[in-house]
């Protein structure tokens, strides 16, 4: 009798584990945040300093993030979502560089994210999304 009981006890407390599974896509670290890794090369010039070209490719490498970024949020939009520009202004004001290293004097490598509470429930539902 005192094994059906634990076996109950432990059936019960299986069952009350949240089983909440939401899909995350590519770049999602969890509903509020999302991070991508994007690469920057310079745009070449032969008379460019060292300086300028390492500019270049960080300015390439920040580009291309915050497309990539605006590519994905617009997978999690409705399709009647009317409030693009205000998500391109939210995600170009709001977007934070976790990492940057510019990689023999080659290339800039950068990892950007975005963060705000319930980001990918508010995408979902087609929120008006500002900070």
């Amino acid at each position: 009798m005192r094994y059906f009981i634990i076996i109950l006890l432990f059936i019960y407390s299986c069952s009350s584990v949240n089983t909440k599974t939401e899909s995350l896509n590519n770049g999602w670290i969890n509903e509020n945040k999302f991070s991508i890794n994007s690469i920057g090369y310079p745009n070449t010039d032969n008379n460019a300093t060292s300086e300028e070209n390492k500019n270049s490719a960080y300015n390439a490498a920040l580009s291309l993030s915050i497309v990539k970024i605006e590519n994905a949020f617009a997978k999690e939009l409705p399709e009647n979502y009317k409030y693009y520009d205000d998500l391109k202004s939210f995600i170009s004001n709001n977007v934070k560089i976790e990492h940057a290293n510019y990689v023999d004097n080659r290339y800039y490598n950068i990892i950007a994210s975005v963060e705000h509470d319930n980001l990918l429930d508010s995408l979902r539902k087609g929120k008006k999304i500002t900070k």
